[in-house]
């Protein structure tokens, strides 16, 4: 591979050609340390392929798509719940909480997840470097409190979540001078290599901004430069002159974004090409089959807005803008994840005290031999994958049939939330309605992958001020450093000399070619699950090795170790109004059939919200708990 010196990897972890092999996260014998632990005993510090990892989604597969069924054991194999709950991410975790904090500490609830790992989509990726310990997010990231519901204040609150904690961590300084944004063009795909700042990332022109002179330098036609300096310095007097309000605000919600883009602006097919992926990080969706309202809110431009306060009030753009607070901790939603596992299970973390905050239990070590104790009032099992749920005869109870290590094993509970992909639903839950198994087979969940690699120095990224690149027409996304934020005794790496995470995203859907959302995502998820790790590594150090190369990086020295977390099926499907009927939203649509109640079987997870968000997520766990205490 050009300018990348000879290197191999094991499992993601960086190896030099020639050397000894020894494992990133500790040799055998070392204590029992979340810091030295080895990853085959700690899931979070396995590298290579994560997220739906080999042996978490095979059967699952051969069910959907060969309708194959597996043998129910005759007998119980575990003895009988209060709850079992069917997926350990963030609805299922939230929904066993919720269920012992209104039944009692003594309830008797199960967690059956697939994975080898708690969490779902906030997942933990976790690197020992040189001897520092760097904490990663492999999916679920943000928190939005202008989002909060009284269920996830309730569950904040119960758990000890301290959001100013996280505010106070998030260090605004550095982002500001490291992590900005910037773009890289490859010159397989335009005129020539270059790394520059990147002018989008608001709907409006910004005071004080020359986009001329910020388009000047772009490696692209003339006429390209043109058209996209348009976008902002547009004289139009409105966005769609000589139409009403509400008939914009119907095109602008009706229309794709490059479509409105080549046949309202002119922009040529180069200049569509920068900005057909941006944006893609709010629904896992490229701007072809999103709406102009939707580029709108993700910060792309639209000519003639700022000369619209009506139009910009009605998009929520009026007054100080669309900007709020988000908050993070260290490795994501992971670490609320760990919380709520901590709370419901105590001796998971042998070593922290009771009363011990957010901070202590972020770098607690978590003993996951304790998981799945038969003294526990609840138990996490994982490698877990549910194949069959119904009731018994009178209809008293659930059971709940499961592989793990290819071998059929029986529960039964007093009630069941299934918390997992709720399209799975319909070929696990034999009593499932043919309507209600048509609702649930609509949404499409966008394939995403998230990368994680950890570096030695960022001493490269730091001379090139481009901490924030995206990447039109690549491989991933965008790259980003890890989200500056520091809790308790963990540190962000602030000197470009300490060993740091880069984050990058990668959407296998392609566009412009005429398909739907739903059918990129059909397509783009077959594309992810034929894609082995040497092919994301090969292309993730390409693209890092030529847009930082030139600033000093060497690839080869300087990535330590590379997690990939591939989620096939990753956001839940958010209504498009462009392909969707636009009278769907998250109130109305076929989730809400979807997710009707069962008897003793109720569904969660954020799917059944039709939301991407946490509160979806944890919304969606109430309703469950709720609909099953009513159960008698």
């Amino acid at each position: 591979m050009p300018g990348i010196k000879r290197r191999d990897f094991i499992g993601g972890v960086a190896l030099a050609a020639g050397s000894g092999f020894v494992p990133l996260h500790g040799a055998p014998g070392r204590p029992h340390d979340p810091t030295t632990l080895h990853p085959d005993a700690y899931p979070p510090a396995r590298t290579g392929l994560r997220g739906a990892h080999e042996g978490s989604f095979e059967a699952a597969h051969e069910m959907a798509w060969h309708g194959k069924r597996f043998e129910r054991p005759a007998e119980q194999t575990d003895e009988t719940y209060d709850l079992v709950v069917v997926g350990g991410g963030v609805s299922g975790l939230a929904a066993a909480w919720m269920f012992r904090d209104r039944v009692g500490p003594g309830s008797r609830i199960l967690i059956l997840d697939n994975h080898d790992d708690f969490g779902g989509h906030a997942k933990r990726n976790e690197f020992d470097v040189d001897g520092k310990r760097l904490l990663g997010y492999g999916g679920s990231v943000l928190i939005v409190p202008r989002k909060h519901s009284e269920p996830m204040s309730r569950l904040f609150d119960g758990l000890g979540v301290d959001l100013e904690a996280l505010h106070d961590g998030f260090d605004g300084r550095f982002y500001l001078r490291y992590i900005r944004r910037s773009i890289y063009f490859d010159p397989a795909h335009f005129n020539a290599r270059a790394l520059l700042p990147n002018p989008f990332g608001s709907p409006v022109p910004e005071p004080g901004v020359d986009y001329r002179e910020a388009f000047a330098d772009f490696p692209v036609s003339d006429a390209t430069k043109q058209k996209l300096h348009s976008l902002y310095g547009s004289a139009r007097s409105a966005v769609l002159p000589g139409l009403t309000l509400n008939q914009t605000v119907e095109k602008l919600t009706r229309t794709a974004y490059t479509r409105y883009l080549r046949d309202e602006v002119g922009l040529t097919d180069e200049g569509i090409r920068i900005l057909v992926s941006m944006g893609a990080e709010g629904t896992g969706n490229r701007m072809d089959v999103e709406s102009v309202r939707m580029a709108i809110l993700h910060g792309l431009p639209v000519p003639g807005l700022d000369k619209d306060p009506a139009l910009m009030q009605v998009l929520g753009l009026g007054g100080a803008g669309p900007g709020y607070r988000t908050y993070h901790f260290p490795d994501g939603n992971a670490g609320m994840v760990r919380m709520m596992v901590r709370s419901l299970i105590p001796n998971v973390t042998p070593g922290l005290a009771p009363g011990a905050g957010q901070a202590d239990t972020l770098l607690a070590a978590f003993d996951y031999g304790q998981l799945d104790r038969p003294t526990n009032a609840t138990r996490i099992r994982l490698n877990s994958l549910v194949v069959d749920i119904r009731h018994d005869e009178y209809r008293n109870f659930v059971d709940v049939c499961y592989l793990r290590d290819g071998t059929p094993a029986r529960v039964r509970a007093r009630h069941c939330i299934a918390a997992c992909w709720n399209r799975m639903l319909s070929h696990i839950c034999p009593e499932m309605g043919s309507e209600q198994a048509a609702a649930l087979a609509y949404a499409e969940k966008p394939p995403i992958g998230y990368i994680t690699i950890a570096l030695r120095r960022w001493q490269a990224i730091a001379d090139s001020g481009a901490g924030y690149v995206h990447v039109p027409e690549g491989f991933a996304n965008e790259y980003l450093l890890s989200l500056p934020v520091s809790l308790g005794d963990y540190r962000y790496a602030a000197d470009p000399d300490d060993p740091v995470v880069v984050c990058a995203e990668h959407y296998p859907a392609t566009y412009n070619d005429g398909n739907t959302p739903r059918e990129q995502n059909r397509l783009g998820r077959h594309r992810m699950l034929s894609m082995p790790f040497a092919e994301y590594e090969r292309n993730v150090l390409r693209e890092m090795d030529a847009i930082w190369g030139p600033y000093g990086m060497d690839v080869s020295r300087d990535v330590a170790a590379i997690t990939v977390n591939r989620w096939p099926h990753a956001y839940a499907y958010v209504y498009n109004p462009v392909h969707d009927n636009p009278a769907w939203n998250q109130a109305n649509g076929p989730h809400v059939r979807g997710r009707a109640q069962m008897h003793r079987v109720s569904i969660a997870n954020s799917d059944s919200d039709a939301i991407p968000l946490l509160q979806g997520a944890i919304n969606a766990a109430d309703r469950a708990v709720t609909e099953q205490l009513d159960v008698r």
